[in-house]
């Protein structure tokens, strides 16, 4: 959950989120009798986008609501929340390692992803300097379309990551090559900066993160098998091999 204070300052720059709410006993979080924690927020009027309206006016908008969040990112204090760091890649492969032994992956899938999660570590430490705090998790279902324009929610995965965590989100999130050109163009159009090889990085630990999260569901429906090897083929085996993903005007390299 995003901290009270930090809701209040994005309020006050003019950046429309939610607020957490206190409970009866003036806790931000609530632990239920099962043991679940749970929180409170405002409520924002507006509507999901839906992907089949998703026009390339709408991409731009997303794009430019990235870049204003990451400028007002910089202003923040540095706090004590997750980090997507090295660290962060190195838990994910015991984490794929052990679901390999459990059977969810065969050994050649497991491989491929935990070269690709070596290179991001890497290529993460590298970018240490130029990490802010990100929404991590900025996906169509994340935005909502209100009368004030668009408005970014669920901040529950929030923390520091190089700036193109975000940015890659979205592009998993769209569809198609105008949808990314509009998206960057809207980013650019806000102040922010598009490093190439970090959209690469931030894209492929996208996809292993949603990986990882759903282990526990994804392994067992029909699709993933198939899904996996693909995102094995053409994301995960080219960027730990040095390759582009992505070409200078948003192409997606490795797509059959």
């Amino acid at each position: 959950m995003m901290p009270d204070y930090l809701a209040e300052a994005l309020l006050q720059y003019g950046m429309p989120v939610q607020k957490p709410c206190t409970d009866r006993e003036g806790r931000f979080v609530t632990l239920l009798s099962d043991g679940t924690a749970a929180t409170l927020l405002t409520w924002l009027p507006g509507r999901i986008p839906e992907r089949d309206a998703v026009d390339s006016e709408l991409c731009f908008q997303m794009g430019e609501l990235t870049g204003r969040l990451h400028k007002l990112a910089c202003l923040s204090p540095k706090i004590p929340v997750l980090k997507y760091d090295s660290d962060l890649c190195c838990r994910l492969k015991r984490k794929l390692e052990q679901r390999k032994e459990e059977g969810a992956w065969d050994a050649a899938c497991a491989r491929n992803m935990g070269d690709a999660l070596d290179y991001i570590a890497e290529k993460l430490r590298e970018a240490e300097n130029d990490m802010i705090l990100t929404h991590s998790d900025l996906s169509l279902s994340n935005i909502l379309i209100t009368d004030n324009g668009l408005v970014p929610i669920d901040f529950s995965l929030f923390g520091y990551c190089h700036p193109m965590m975000d940015l890659s989100s979205l592009f998993c999130s769209l569809s198609g090559l105008e949808s990314r050109r509009a998206a960057a163009a809207g980013y650019v159009s806000a102040g922010g900066n598009i490093c190439m090889g970090m959209i690469d990085c931030c894209f492929a630990l996208n996809i292993l993160l949603g990986i990882l999260m759903h282990c526990g569901r994804w392994p067992g429906e029909e699709w993933f098998p198939a899904r996996l090897k693909r995102w094995c083929r053409e994301v995960f085996e080219p960027l730990a091999g040095g390759e582009a993903l992505f070409s200078d005007d948003f192409y997606l390299l490795h797509v059959k």
